[in-house]
């Protein structure tokens, strides 16, 4: 909660593959891939990384995912998404579908903030060799408060008191100004 949105963004420009969580070995003998290695996923989904940001809270935000089969074979895979009141998968869920070498196989994941706070939940895909999962991110909105930058008290009189009006907005959080002499 201490980064600010801008700041979350950011840290996540840099592109990573998915990670795989289980190899999967059929026969105890493992499987090769036929175009890639075992380091990271053959269905490459497109985000790696779901980001929501700027959600309203009882609104529904949408985001598609794809998944592409960057092997040289036709791969099974089952997208598994765990039970959740924020997040829903949209298309082909808990079912193995046969993805063609090259193209993609789009899902829509559907997400409903009850509240402006970070949210996390993730996707779990499983081929014939390996399961990977692809996480979900929802940034809550980040107190931003608008106010001048410079307060001009112009001519004061020594010892004392001068007042001005600050007029701050707010986006509904709470904030604690404070000065030094």
């Amino acid at each position: 909660m201490s980064l600010t949105i801008k700041q979350r963004l950011a840290s996540t420009k840099k592109p990573n593959l998915s990670q795989i969580v289980q190899p999967q070995y059929k026969h105890g003998h493992p499987i090769t891939s036929s175009g890639s290695g075992l380091d990271h996923s053959s269905p490459q989904p497109c985000p790696p990384e779901m980001m929501f940001h700027s959600c309203t809270p009882g609104e529904v935000c949408e985001v598609p995912l794809a998944l592409r089969n960057r092997d040289k074979v036709p791969l099974q895979v089952k997208v598994t998404l765990e039970s959740s009141p924020y997040f829903q998968l949209v298309g082909p869920s808990d079912v193995c579908c046969k993805v063609p070498p090259g193209p993609s196989m789009t899902f829509r994941v559907l997400f409903t903030p009850r509240q402006n706070k970070d949210y996390f939940h993730h996707l779990l895909c499983t081929t014939e060799r390996e399961e990977f999962i692809v996480p979900f991110r929802a940034i809550g909105a980040r107190a931003i408060p608008d106010f001048p930058g410079l307060l001009d008290f112009s001519v004061c009189r020594v010892k004392c008191s001068t007042q001005k009006t600050l007029l701050v907005g707010n986006q509904g959080s709470s904030y604690q100004l404070s000065t030094q002499r």
